[in-house]
């Protein structure tokens, strides 16, 4: 039976301060695939950290339910859940959370150690991922002594270190100028498109949220639009295709008519010269006289005699 990797299903949750109830979000139901690249946008107050929030076992619903991998996520108790976030799931947020005082290195390998890691294969770990990110040769400096944008890869790194499946982003390009923003977001996708690893963003940034596969809008807590951002890209990389393989198409059968001609040019040269059977009319061959006329007496003798058997004359 096919399950998503994410549903989120009626999903409701009301804040209450006092008597007054806040809706911050209104039956919410999506599903997300393995290997998406997803945004959440929308403006102030559409719920949009809300949902992540929840999908993150960060809050609870009031109403509703979220299952991963097919397992209902608030079944589980406290323990379970931190459980849960700590192996399942990596947090990217706009202000980083670092600890400043700390080595790049021991902030990247710092979730190895709540899951029980030992040292050396945390720090084997987090050394590999600062590769990865750009950072190899940045493990021993502090978060004060780098740029925005590399206290920001820290995070990424940190956030892939338990090797998650779901990587939660909010606003993780905010505290970032448009260039070094870029950046970030291209180091996710390519991450995403070799790992695997599902990220859901929430951004208030349409260039952010282009480069995603799915922009899904939100709305006084309600999903008002999905877009697909790839869709036209991937149709006229379906037409190109298109066109290429009735064109390859069109010369395999020009190929097959052409070698069809030869063959039948060949048959030809080989094929033996046809014997006329007995009741074909043949033409007439000239054949060589075979008698002539006695002189003497005019009857017609064979060539070769020399006596006219009529007149017994010698003839010539």
């Amino acid at each position: 039976m096919y399950e998503p990797l994410i549903a989120v299903e009626n999903l409701t949750k009301v804040y209450r301060i006092g008597s007054v109830d806040f809706p911050a979000l209104d039956d919410v139901s999506l599903e997300i695939e393995s290997g998406e690249f997803i945004s959440i946008v929308g403006p102030s107050g559409s719920g949009k950290s809300t949902l992540l929030n929840i999908i993150g076992a960060l809050d609870r619903p009031t109403y509703g339910r979220v299952l991963v991998e097919g397992s209902d996520l608030f079944e589980r108790d406290e323990n379970q859940l931190a459980e849960f976030r700590n192996t399942k799931l990596g947090f990217i947020f706009q202000a980083h959370n670092l600890l400043m005082r700390t080595s790049v290195l021991a902030n990247v390998a710092l979730p190895g150690m709540i899951a029980g890691d030992s040292r050396t294969e945390r720090m084997e770990r987090a050394r590999e991922i600062l590769e990865v990110v750009g950072l190899g040769d940045k493990i021993t400096r502090k978060p004060t002594e780098l740029s925005g944008g590399e206290q920001q890869r820290v995070a990424i790194a940190r956030a892939l270190i338990n090797d998650p499946l779901i990587i939660l982003g909010d606003e993780p390009t905010g505290n970032l100028d448009s260039k070094t923003g870029a950046e970030i977001v291209a180091l996710m996708k390519e991450i995403n498109s070799q790992q695997g690893t599902v990220f859901i963003l929430v951004t208030h940034n349409p260039e952010v949220a282009n480069e995603t596969n799915r922009v899904i809008h939100l709305r006084d807590g309600r999903i008002s639009e999905e877009v697909y951002t790839r869709l036209v890209e991937q149709a006229e990389v379906r037409e190109e295709l298109r066109e290429e393989i009735a064109a390859y198409e069109e010369s395999k059968t020009a190929m097959a008519e052409l070698n069809g001609q030869r063959a039948l040019v060949f048959e030809d040269m080989r094929e033996p010269a046809t014997v006329a059977d007995s009741t074909s009319v043949m033409p007439a061959v000239p054949t060589m006289k075979t008698t002539k006329f006695c002189r003497e007496c005019g009857v017609q003798i064979l060539r070769d005699s020399m006596y006219c058997e009529e007149c017994g004359k010698k003839v010539a």
